[in-house]
């Protein structure tokens, strides 16, 4: 014969296990989502898209951290014989790059390097491909900081040097609609890395 045990601290016990085991299944699903990024629209075919992004790079003095929102717009064109939409873009020497005004909202800081610098984009550039409906590419954004002066009394432990690094942005997908209409805009990888 069994005897079963429901005393009020045995029932304590098992709330707490089962709020423990459920305390993991959410940590795996933020986990999962973790790095997602989706875009907002603000108006027909323009979209604003977050650019947080923690990561370590060497060329930059440590840790960098990038914020801001890169806007987007989308375009029609024909393309091999249809009409796609695609980011509107300036080409310079068979390369894509967003309009110098799309990246006004986001800014870099290299918290290690002291005094702190404040990386500013020189370019963004981005190789896209195009199906039915759907696009994909991948947003690369080179950020430079100038040099402190190499004389000054602020401490910086690098004078008179140059620091740049790249933000990269992949599996950046949107898609649209019959009328032309991006309905869907986002990111699911990023980091940064040395030019």
């Amino acid at each position: 014969m069994k005897l079963k045990v429901n005393t009020p601290l045995v029932q304590l016990a098992r709330q707490v296990q089962y709020l423990i085991i459920a305390l993991l299944f959410a940590g795996f699903a933020v986990t999962a989502n973790a790095g997602i990024a989706i875009g907002k629209e603000l108006a027909r075919n323009k979209w604003e898209i977050a650019t947080k992004l923690d990561d370590n790079v060497q060329c930059a003095g440590g840790k960098v951290e990038v914020r801001g929102k890169l806007n987007v717009e989308f375009e029609k064109v024909r393309r091999d014989g249809r009409e796609v939409v695609v980011p509107k873009t300036v080409e310079q020497n068979g390369q894509k790059f967003l309009p110098k005004d799309a990246s006004n909202g986001v800014g870099a800081d290299a918290p290690a390097l002291r005094p702190n610098r404040t990386f500013k984009i020189d370019k963004v550039e981005l190789d896209e491909k195009v199906g039915l409906r759907f696009g994909t590419m991948v947003i690369r954004i080179f950020f430079v900081a100038k040099p402190n002066a190499v004389n000054t009394a602020q401490g910086d432990v690098s004078p008179g040097k140059t620091f740049t690094f790249r933000a990269v942005y992949k599996k950046v997908e949107w898609n649209w609609n019959d009328n032309d209409k991006v309905t869907e805009f986002r990111y699911s990888e990023s980091f940064a890395r040395c030019p």
